[in-house]
């Protein structure tokens, strides 16, 4: 974070760098905020975009605004570089750049009032787990919900494998079908039936392992 000489007023902040090869050069893929100038005082933020060739060492383009409208508002977050685009969760929105370009492909609310807890791209789906309570699946192509599936306001990372994904919902671990969005199973945090304890619950992250030699696979929760 940078603060102007006064100490007052910050200048900007770096949020996330992806990293990425194009024609062998070595590009960086910033988001990055600033003050809402239209901001009374100044503590609102608004979200850029700006790719430097680390290889050149030069900007292809800097400041490119993720928001362009008045409704429109937030920084980003999560960005996923996918060949020429580039995926990235904005406050209540998820939206689609060109790499090159900074240009919008488009742009997406998808809830009312929520952050978005992870963003992940694959198997040609886009997962955007909502603190709303629910998890969004995209088209990478064109942003249309395909379909939605129960989540909680904590949210969690998100763990895809073999075509299912894995994630947190409060007191339960969630398995949901990639391509459906049908929920394939839900448990209970051990905790509440282990040690009677109502307010057991999952923490951030779930992980996987491929079982290997016939033997089963494994998901390690924390708890």
């Amino acid at each position: 974070m940078l603060r102007d000489p006064s100490g007052y007023d910050w200048i900007g902040r770096g949020r996330r760098i992806a990293p990425t090869v194009v024609s062998a050069d070595t590009l960086l893929l910033v988001s990055h905020d600033l003050p809402d100038t239209k901001a009374i005082n100044k503590t609102t933020s608004s979200g850029y975009l700006s790719l430097y060739n680390l290889t050149k060492r030069s900007w292809i383009y800097e400041r490119i605004p993720l928001v362009l409208t008045d409704t429109e508002a937030g920084v980003g977050n999560y960005p996923i570089i996918a060949g020429d685009k580039v995926y990235i969760a904005i406050n209540m929105w998820v939206g689609c750049f060109d790499l090159m370009t900074g240009k919008r492909l488009w742009m997406k609310r998808l809830t009312e009032s929520s952050l978005f807890s992870d963003l992940v791209l694959v198997e040609g789906k886009l997962l955007a787990n909502g603190q709303d309570a629910k998890l969004y699946c995209l088209d990478p192509q064109t942003g249309n919900t395909l379909w939605t599936q129960q989540s909680s306001g904590i949210g969690s990372k998100l763990y895809t494998q073999a075509g299912v994904v894995y994630y947190i919902a409060s007191k339960d671990l969630l398995a949901t079908d990639l391509t459906t969005g049908r929920l394939l199973w839900k448990l209970d945090c051990p905790d509440s039936y282990t040690e009677k304890r109502s307010d057991s619950c999952f923490m951030e992250f779930v992980t996987g392992q491929v079982g290997q030699g016939g033997q089963k696979g494994r998901m390690p929760a924390q708890i």
